[in-house]
């Protein structure tokens, strides 16, 4: 048989029904490997489609589209050495799952419990470092190789740290490179057993590294108070939202310096309360400072959430 007829047949319509019905017996029997629950990430169905590209092809039809955004989130320990294996397999077939993870969920317990979880997290890291976001997340603070190797080996412009002690932010965070390129940075302490710890070395060092923030969330980090901060201290030109929920140490001259050295401010979250340094509430002027640079309450919220619509140089 010549060249131009396996290449007729192989273009002709009675093979090419054949290839159409053998994905849809394909498609019946990947249904069957469903999970149960909705979001829950297919392992088995993730397996198959590493057999081959049209395999690859069959699957893609029961991948979600934010499957991958998290899928580390809720993950038991023997799940995550799975779905390490697939992004491995799949990076070395070119289907490459691991370009489709958005946030690296690192959970410090589990860690604790399964100590080989350590270096699967390394692994991860690696392997994902294009992901968008790392979240952190449990009480076990105290390797301080784990914390450290996973901010250094990951190129995330968003960090999420929950429930961190506030000596940890410091020793974690205020000599890091990871400040320089954060775009969104969330961050609450564990105040137990802390006492009058005070942490604005590490608020200086986020003014002056963090320079590409668009997002600050500080929720309930009451060892930042901010006292004698100066505008010069932030360069935040970038910075659109800051959120300030809990943080009631918060000086009233971090917040002024804040609202004057953000000319993109866009939105600001009130603690519930701002003292000035001989202890005083100084709602008013917080209240005077922000109407007089355009920002105004939202609707509800007393006066803890302002916003303004247009962004005017604060020179």
């Amino acid at each position: 048989m010549s060249c131009n007829t396996n290449t007729q047949l192989l273009d002709s319509p009675t093979l090419s029904s054949f290839s159409s019905l053998a994905s849809e017996i394909l498609a019946q029997i990947f249904g069957y490997f469903k999970p149960s629950s909705k979001g829950e990430l297919p392992f088995k169905i993730l397996n198959l489609s590493l057999v081959c590209k049209g395999w690859q092809a069959v699957a893609e039809f029961f991948l979600e589209q934010n499957m991958f955004e998290a899928p580390f989130a809720k993950m038991k320990y023997e799940d995550i050495r799975w779905f390490l294996h697939i992004l491995q397999e799949s990076a070395k077939l070119g289907v490459n799952y691991r370009h489709r993870v958005q946030y690296v969920d690192v959970n410090l317990d589990t860690c604790a419990r399964e100590t080989e979880l350590k270096e699967v997290y390394f692994v991860i890291c690696n392997l994902c470092s294009s992901a968008r976001g790392t979240r952190i997340q449990g009480s076990y603070y105290h390797d301080d190789s784990l914390i450290t190797s996973i901010l250094k080996r990951t190129s995330t412009t968003e960090l999420q740290i929950e429930k961190i002690p506030a000596y940890y932010i410091k020793r974690f965070l205020t000599k890091s490179r990871i400040l320089r390129r954060l775009h969104n940075l969330t961050l609450s302490e564990e105040m137990k057993g802390m006492g009058n710890y005070r942490n604005d070395q590490f608020l200086r060092a986020l003014g002056n590294k963090a320079q590409e923030l668009r997002r600050l969330e500080l929720r309930e980090c009451i060892s930042m108070m901010g006292d004698s901060f100066q505008r010069c201290y932030l360069k935040w030109p970038k910075l659109q939202y800051l959120l300030l929920p809990g943080c009631w140490n918060l000086s009233w001259e971090f917040v002024c310096a804040a609202v004057k050295a953000c000319p993109n401010l866009r939105e600001i979250h009130l603690p519930n309360r701002i003292m000035d340094g001989k202890g005083q509430c100084c709602e008013k002027a917080v209240k005077n400072l922000l109407e007089d640079h355009g920002f105004q309450p939202r609707d509800g919220t007393e006066w803890m959430i302002w916003y303004r619509d247009s962004i005017d140089s604060m020179g």
